[in-house]
């Protein structure tokens, strides 16, 4: 579809090298996501701590005197069957029920993943010339960004001076998730106009093989029925049929009767 030439192939490889630095923040995105989903309950690592408490997006547990961990579950209790005669302290003065808006983490990480998998799609096949794919790949990327900053608000909310690296690590995952979102939505412009571009020229060219079949046809046709000339003898005929006319007394057209007007005949 698109022009043979070393612009087009040059433009190409920059097309893809761009979408190949939109993998690798993705990916990058994707592994800093994973590590406040995968915190307590679910390995050591820890999202927040303050005292006694470890905090993770599944629950939370208590290392003094012993170390216990709820159960997995989206939300606090300040009481758990898990954690005998222990109650939960948040580090702020928010609800328990605040607590539940740590699924953002779920639902962004979800979103990562999913655009990660497009985005290596995209790259061994010809959905990268998609503008309509592309076009729902910077939305994920958008809504990723809108999810991923939520995530860090409330992080700040509930844990404030006691988050740990995961929680801030949520800020850069926003930043870099808007980037990532700007550049796809410069490449998609860029694939259209480049789409459009192959497209006017295909036109050109088969408009100007259309004209240049027809030219030919044109040729051939009259090739094949040739002019004759005209015989001497009739022209000749023709060159002494007004030979007998008298024009010595004037041109041949030259009227016989002269008018004049009113006023000329006073002169």
């Amino acid at each position: 579809m698109f022009r043979s030439g070393n612009s087009i192939v040059i433009c190409n490889k920059r097309f893809r090298s761009a979408l190949l630095l939109q993998f690798l923040l993705i990916t990058l995105m994707t592994i800093i996501q994973s590590f406040p989903v995968s915190s307590v309950p679910v390995s050591s690592i820890r999202l927040a701590y303050s005292q006694q408490f470890e905090y993770g997006v599944f629950g939370w547990c208590v290392n003094k005197p012993e170390r216990h961990c709820t159960g997995k579950r989206i939300g606090y209790k300040f009481i758990d069957t898990r954690i005998p005669k222990q109650r939960l302290l948040l580090p702020s003065e928010s609800k328990y029920s605040v607590s539940k808006l740590l699924a953002m983490h779920i639902v962004s990480f979800g979103l990562s993943l999913v655009l990660w998998q497009m985005i290596l799609i995209a790259l061994f096949s010809r959905l990268q010339d998609s503008p309509v794919y592309l076009l729902l790949c910077a939305l994920i990327t958008m809504t990723m960004f809108i999810f991923a900053l939520l995530s860090f608000l409330v992080d700040i909310l509930l844990f404030q001076d006691s988050l740990n690296w995961p929680g801030w690590f949520m800020l850069v995952v926003a930043i870099t998730s808007a980037f990532a979102g700007s550049m796809l939505w410069s490449y998609r412009r860029n694939v259209e106009m480049r789409n459009f571009t192959a497209l006017n020229t295909e036109i050109n060219n088969n408009s100007s093989s259309f004209n240049n079949s027809n030219q030919h046809k044109f040729e051939d046709q009259i090739a094949m029925y040739p002019l004759e000339p005209l015989p001497v003898e009739s022209l000749s005929d023709q060159s002494t049929e007004y030979s007998d006319v008298n024009t010595s007394q004037g041109p041949l057209l030259e009227p016989a009767v002269t008018y004049h007007g009113v006023i000329e005949g006073y002169f």
